[in-house]
């Protein structure tokens, strides 16, 4: 009854709201939606069951066990209490006076996120899994907004299939793990960003972009760096193309380029030590080494590094590969690997498609034309190359890799895809380009 009640409320709220949410939809994409939805809270459910009941204990098990302990913290004193685990949530480097045992950096985020988690759906595990995955689909409505807009031309049912329904990326999103917390404010910002290029409801949607923003820092720091970078990709793109869609680049589009990229990284590197250039390398040729030192089914070695920039550079091809297409059907040796691996194998199939009917030019020229597809193009380039060298185990590569597959997914079909003949661009959102074309 804990568990039933809370996750029952649970799932009538986020029912109603996706039922106004899709409305605004086309009854085909109404229909994808509802099966995207339900595919979400099954696998919050399944989460849960195979983490209780095939690996016995896992990460969501500790932070539901946190979240409990400080929820019945938070409702002895609210007001007294919250203030230190709203310090957790936000990294604060002086001590937390909270009595539970608590962890720095992202976990300790993780484990105030699960305290106040818990508190509107009183300790049940699946309700607040049911909550995550809720917004984890809404968060995929919004990512296919904003492809839908910026990919006009491409068929709209593959283009849905790829933003909602990737069995992955479903599964790794609906449940109480940093990944899909993390995936949320990644989606919620992009959409906020895309709406502040519209020039719609500017305030809004810049607030959006900064609060969603906010939540990938302090949960997955590492993700916001490659985003603002293939932010600027986008923007980079929409800049170099002249009224009638052609290539117009500049010298100084390149410098200013060059500029907001090297401010981005430095910045990054000051606000976010961790992510600095320097430390990353550190950190990735200490988890290879790790990862070549233990033993596990799953797990997997690229090769050993110096632990320089050079020679994480001479790895990074094969673990952009790794974490593009592995791992593959003879690597399998469990029956929830070879699910993995069969989308992977449907991965690498269009793939191939994609580079026998476009070629590598045709490729990289849609590119630099489409300019959301500049920005698909450059997140996974540099999200999958530092999560193929980070990672050590085929089980924790599907999770870690989970914020990045729709992306590519929307790269390689749209790529793929015929252009729709009976659409038209929509009105260009720049002025300078209305102007322009008026004359």
């Amino acid at each position: 009854m804990n568990e039933f009640l809370p996750t029952l409320i649970a799932l009538v709220i986020l029912t109603f709201i996706v039922w106004r949410r899709i409305a605004l939809f086309g009854k085909e994409e109404q229909a994808l939606m509802w099966i995207s939805f339900v595919a979400h809270e099954v696998a919050a459910a399944a989460n849960i069951l195979i983490t209780r009941y095939v690996y016995v204990w896992g990460d969501m098990l500790t932070y539901h066990q946190f979240g409990v302990q400080a929820a019945e913290w938070l409702r002895s004193d609210f007001w007294g209490n919250a203030p230190g685990l709203v310090g957790l949530f936000f990294h604060r480097p002086d001590p937390v006076q909270i009595p539970l045992e608590t962890f720095d950096g992202s976990t300790g985020a993780m484990q105030a996120a699960a305290a106040f988690a818990m508190l509107p759906c009183f300790d049940s595990l699946y309700a607040v899994c049911a909550v995550i995955a809720g917004l984890s689909f809404l968060s995929k409505i919004l990512l296919y907004q904003v492809v839908r807009e910026e990919l006009f031309d491409v068929p709209r049912r593959p283009l849905l299939f790829v933003c909602t329904l990737l069995p992955s990326a479903v599964f790794w999103s609906s449940s109480l793990l940093k990944e899909p917390l993390a995936m949320i404010g990644l989606l919620f910002a992009l959409y906020g960003w895309h709406q502040m290029l519209k020039r719609r409801k500017r305030a809004r949607s810049f607030l959006l972009f900064a609060l969603s923003s906010v939540l990938v820092i302090v949960i997955k720091g590492y993700i916001f760096p490659v985003f603002c970078l293939a932010l600027g990709a986008w923007h980079l793109a929409r800049t170099v193309l002249d009224r009638r869609g052609d290539v117009a680049l500049k010298t100084g589009h390149v410098i200013t380029a060059g500029i907001v990229v090297g401010v981005m990284v430095i910045g990054t590197g000051i606000l976010l030590p961790r992510f600095a250039t320097e430390t990353i390398t550190d950190q990735l040729a200490g988890m290879q080494t790790t990862g070549a030192d233990v033993e596990g089914g799953s797990g997997y070695v690229l090769g050993q590094s110096a632990g320089t920039a050079s020679g994480q550079a001479g790895l990074a091809p094969l673990g952009l590969l790794t974490a593009l297409f592995r791992p593959l059907i003879f690597e399998v040796k469990s029956p929830i690997a070879m699910l993995s691996a069969l989308e992977m194998s449907a991965f690498i199939v269009v793939a191939i498609m994609v580079l026998w009917r476009r070629g590598v030019l045709n490729s990289f020229s849609s590119l630099v034309r489409r300019p959301f597809l500049a920005f698909c193009a450059l997140f996974v380039l540099i999200f999958g190359t530092c999560v193929g060298l980070g990672t050590t185990n085929m089980g924790t590569l599907a999770r870690y890799r989970m914020p990045m597959l729709p992306f590519f997914a929307t790269l390689l079909v749209s790529l793929l895809a015929r252009p729709r003949s009976d659409v038209r661009e929509p009105r260009v959102s720049s002025p300078i380009r209305a102007i322009r074309r008026a004359a």
